[in-house]
């Protein structure tokens, strides 16, 4: 019922935005080349379905060309969450149950309000945007008191195992590959989680935290490191060795010296320096050009100003969980991680998912 060339027009005709009904395509909206921006993690009491979240943003000017960048979009997601409800009929809420959730057999897994959760929900604990050595705080006053189409159901290890055999069984779609490794992760303040298919011997691992990023991650890249897994960039890191208390002091080591010449390069601001360091000090990211991953690092810096490292929680010789602030926004995780021989280029920069391309 979608033709993913349409505009939103074609499915939204009174869309509060002229330029985005006209312009931005389904595909767009899909692949985060939108333009549509904005904060939709505001005014968090009154988020109570997908809709609400719609005013946040929609009235906004486009932050670029339909199709000119890419740029992580969760506005454009809750967009697409509101179009599948046009076209179904019915709330996005009631369409995944029915078409994803039921099919697959996932009973534990839905959108309850924060409010309403069931009686084994798990709390979530955040240090998040706290100075360093601050006590967890629960995480609940960080969070809508729903989610959206662009995240915030609440589910089950087992469930998303269920989820997967779905897939693969073709229970959700045609042309499955069921043989790539594959890495899905998600989160927010207090709540991490992390999915990695076919790993070597054919298992999936699965972990649910109820912590900031990288707690899930480290889960999985251990036992990715464990089982054999060359996954690179794609799975964080091999397994880190606990480094004792949370240090500001980035360490004498190769991912330490590599990461100091990245944070260099970011804060230059400079296209050519930064350019420089991907060409040099990175090795090649599959998925993108070294222009593509310029003009991402140029435009993260543009909008969060520069960037420091508040604290590192664990380390290795080549590995690094660490709590990094920008001058312009508030601090989230990252690994870092290189090459475990010379030139020790850097295989690894993550951020905490909302910012993990």
């Amino acid at each position: 019922k979608l033709d993913l060339s349409a505009t939103i027009g074609r499915y939204w005709p009174d869309y509060p935005n002229e330029e985005a009904r006209r312009l931005v395509t389904i595909q767009q909206l899909l692949d985060h080349r939108s333009g549509i921006g904005g904060d939709i993690f505001q005014k968090l009491t009154t988020l109570r379905k997908n809709s609400d979240y719609v005013p946040l943003f929609a009235t906004l000017p486009l932050e670029f060309p339909p199709g000119s960048a890419n740029r992580y979009s969760n506005a454009g997601y809750v967009v697409l969450g509101e179009i599948v409800a046009r076209v179904s009929g019915s709330s996005y809420y009631d369409f995944v149950k029915a078409h994803v959730f039921d099919i697959a057999g996932m009973t534990l897994t839905g959108f309850p309000a924060l409010d309403s959760l069931p009686a084994n929900s798990a709390y979530g604990y955040t240090r998040e945007g706290l100075p360093p050595g601050s006590p967890l705080e629960r995480n609940e006053p960080r969070q809508p008191r729903r989610g959206s189409s662009a995240g915030g159901s609440y589910s089950t290890a087992g469930d998303l195992l269920r989820l997967i055999v779905a897939r693969r069984a073709g229970k959700l779609g045609p042309n499955v590959v069921t043989t790539q490794l594959a890495i899905i992760a998600g989160g927010s303040p207090g709540s991490n989680g992390m999915i990695g298919e076919n790993l070597p011997g054919g298992y999936d691992v699965i972990a649910l935290t109820n912590l900031d990023a990288p707690a899930a991650g480290l889960v999985v890249s251990a036992a990715a490191g464990w089982l054999g897994a060359n996954v690179g960039r794609r799975v964080m890191m091999p397994a880190l060795t606990p480094g004792g208390a949370a240090t500001t002091v980035i360490p004498d080591t190769p991912a330490g010296r590599t990461l100091q010449a990245y944070i260099a390069a970011f804060n230059s601001g400079d296209t050519t320096v930064m350019r420089t360091f991907f060409e040099t000090s990175a090795v090649p990211d599959p998925d993108r050009t070294v222009n593509q991953r310029v003009e991402f690092y140029r435009t993260l810096f543009a909008e969060r100003g520069e960037l420091r490292v508040a604290s590192i929680q664990e380390a290795s010789p080549v590995s690094l969980a660490l709590t990094v602030a920008f001058s312009k926004s508030a601090s989230t995780s990252m690994l870092f991680g290189v090459e475990a021989t010379r030139p020790y280029r850097a295989t690894q920069i993550a951020y905490q998912m909302s910012m993990s391309r």
